[in-house]
């Protein structure tokens, strides 16, 4: 689709029916947040030509009879192709990684990834000192295999930008 278009095909989105919110643009609600049990994912959408997407992944896309792990939600854009796949965990960073891997294996039969993959697995312990095990290592090493960017994330709260630098778009922890 040419990026100068003003009408979407949003006809991706049917795959999600009544599991997505949005879109979420620099004028129009311009914080995408996901929360659970105290834990936040929160993005400031500055970039004037993004249109964001938040899907509901586990007990929504993924019903709960669903036997595989999967992460929370998933904010997409689709013409930008840009995916992030947001898990809001208790403690465990590994099984937090695993469920986001899990998740992009079951879209991508799908077809439905996107170029540009973020991920953020947010937990309630601190993440430096559980990152350095070495069950973490191998699931960073596989994510960042998948071509999937891990983005910093802090305890409980984690705040970010998404921001256009010269035609790059951008995601700064805040």
């Amino acid at each position: 689709m040419n990026q100068e278009q003003t009408t979407r095909d949003l006809s991706w989105l049917k795959e999600f029916e009544n599991h997505y919110i949005g879109p979420y643009t620099k004028e129009r609600n311009g914080i995408l947040t996901c929360s659970e049990k105290g834990k936040i994912f929160s993005l400031n959408i500055l970039a004037e030509d993004i249109s964001m997407f938040k899907i509901k992944l586990d007990k929504g896309y993924f019903s709960e009879q669903s036997t595989h792990k999967k992460c929370d939600y998933m904010a997409v854009d689709e013409i930008k192709n840009i995916t992030i796949f947001i898990e809001l965990k208790g403690k465990e960073l590994d099984c937090a990684y695993q469920q986001i891997l899990t998740t992009v294996d079951e879209l991508q039969k799908k077809g439905l990834i996107f170029k540009k993959k973020y991920c953020s697995a947010i937990t309630s312990k601190r993440k430096h000192v559980i990152s350095n095990s070495a069950s973490v290592k191998a699931l960073m090493k596989q994510i960042s295999n998948k071509g999937i960017t891990i983005l910093n994330t802090t305890n409980i709260i984690s705040k970010y930008n998404l921001i256009k630098e010269n035609t790059q778009y951008i995601i700064k922890q805040i």
